[in-house]
C-alpha cells in the first residue's frame, strides 16, 4: 500500500509536481545555488557577464570566461527548465522567477552535512 509520505513526488515552488530527485538536483550544485542567491538581491533580470563575474568573484573557479560558459549551457537552461528563473539565451539576461521565500526550505536542506 501506498502511503502519502513514501510518494517520491514533491508539491514545488512553481506550482508542479517534480520528482523528488529532480527537485534536489535543481539545488545540487553550489553555481545553481549562488545563482539563485544572487538573483534574489537584484530586481529585475541581470546581464549573464554581471552574473558571470559575480559568481566567479566568490566562487572556487575564478575564471569569469568558465564561469560565463556552465552558465550559459548548463546551469541557466537547468534552472529554468525547473522554473526558478527566466534567461533569455538571445540576449543573455536573467531573473528569478520565484519569490526566493518559496526556496528557502531548499537551501536549508542542500546546505546539511552530509
Amino acid at each position: 500500500m501506498k502511503t502519502e509520505s513514501s510518494d517520491t513526488r514533491v508539491r514545488t515552488f512553481v506550482g508542479s509536481d517534480l520528482s523528488l530527485d529532480a527537485t534536489f538536483d535543481a539545488f545540487s550544485h553550489p553555481t545553481r545555488r549562488q545563482t539563485l542567491e544572487y538573483l534574489s538581491t537584484r530586481v529585475g533580470a541581470v546581464s549573464l557577464d554581471e552574473l558571470a563575474d559575480a559568481l566567479a568573484a566568490v566562487g572556487p573557479d575564478s575564471a569569469c570566461e568558465h564561469t560565463h560558459i556552465s552558465l550559459h549551457h548548463n546551469h541557466l537552461p537547468k534552472l529554468a527548465d525547473f522554473g526558478l528563473v527566466r534567461y533569455d539565451a538571445k540576449e543573455h539576461l536573467v531573473e528569478l522567477a520565484v519569490e526566493f521565500g518559496e526556496i528557502t526550505p531548499y537551501f536549508d536542506l542542500s546546505s546539511v552535512d552530509r
